[in-house]
């Protein structure tokens, strides 16, 4: 079978204590669910997130609470929404990087939008595999629903070498990625490691592009349809486009959550590529592994 995905690191932050995550990756403070369309009243605009891999919540704790912060400073009269699909490790090694039945989840999500909420615009983003959940949900939606997206964000996307930085069937001047040089993920040499984690810096710019396209749809230019070719990347990023990534010498894998092996107040310590020691409750024995993949999974916890 050919895999197209790697696994995302957002799991280590999921398990990790609150504090350390907030203080290494600048959590925003807000908490990890947010259904303000499915609970709450329309506002101007709609906003849906889809957490990556692992995280507690909706909207997890890494990307979702500061970008939500930073576009709500921009955009007050905005309605919130996590995808509340499972974000399992498995996901990730489907082929398009994610499972049908989280793409389904987040469908519903897209339509509940425009049907509950006509008037409004719609938004949304996502991190890791939750970068993948939104290429794979935003390249299928009907027309009518697709047409309501004025603006698209996505971080450590698993998706950005397959899909070459762009969202297949969509206009790529929506879409803005952001991918760290040192992210592995999105880069493809599929090394896990903090870079994959690190995006404070980008919340400010995410939430601005976002506003942008509120505002552009506010003023008529937002709705357009049709496939597309190219995107619109981080210029930071610096990440390649090129041919499918792969992930091999997999195996051993079952359960999920649990961590081990992370330490230190300033950053991750002991991550170098590679992804190892997982097994039933525990995540743990991160080694070094580079470009080659991910191996080497085994016992131990």
């Amino acid at each position: 079978m050919r895999i197209l995905s790697t696994i995302s690191l957002a799991v280590l932050a999921a398990a990790a204590p609150v504090e350390l995550v907030e203080r290494q990756f600048g959590g925003g403070g807000g908490g990890s669910t947010s259904n303000e369309l499915t609970q709450g009243s329309c506002k101007e605009v709609v906003f849906i997130f889809a957490r990556g891999s692992g995280e507690p919540g909706n909207i997890g704790m890494i990307i979702g609470p500061p970008l939500i912060s930073a576009l709500k400073a921009l955009v007050p009269n905005t309605a919130v929404q996590g995808v509340p699909y499972s974000a399992g490790i498995a996901g990730n090694l489907q082929r398009g990087g994610t499972d049908q039945a989280s793409i389904n989840t987040a469908t519903q999500i897209f339509n509940q939008a425009n049907t509950k909420c006509p008037d409004s615009i719609i938004i949304a983003g996502g991190y890791s595999q939750g970068a993948a959940l939104m290429h794979r949900t935003i390249e299928k939606l009907p027309d009518n629903v697709k047409n309501k997206i004025a603006a698209v964000v996505t971080f450590g996307d698993t998706q950005n070498e397959e899909d070459k930085g762009t969202i297949p069937n969509f206009p790529p001047e929506k879409v803005k990625i952001f991918c760290n040089e040192n992210d592995g993920v999105c880069g493809a040499s599929l090394s896990v490691n903090a870079g994959h984690m690190s995006y404070s810096t980008s919340m400010k710019p995410a939430a601005q592009f976002l506003a942008d396209g509120v505002n552009k749809a506010k003023q008529g230019g937002g709705a357009s349809s049709g496939s597309s070719s190219g995107s619109s990347s981080d210029g930071s990023s610096g990440s390649p486009t090129g041919g499918p990534s792969g992930l091999g010498g997999l195996g051993g894998i079952s359960g999920g959550g649990g961590l081990g092996g992370l330490s230190g107040s300033g950053g991750l310590s002991g991550l170098s590529g590679g992804l190892g020691g997982l097994r039933g409750g525990g995540l743990g024995g991160l080694m070094s592994g580079g470009r080659g993949g991910l191996g080497g999974l085994r016992g131990g916890s």
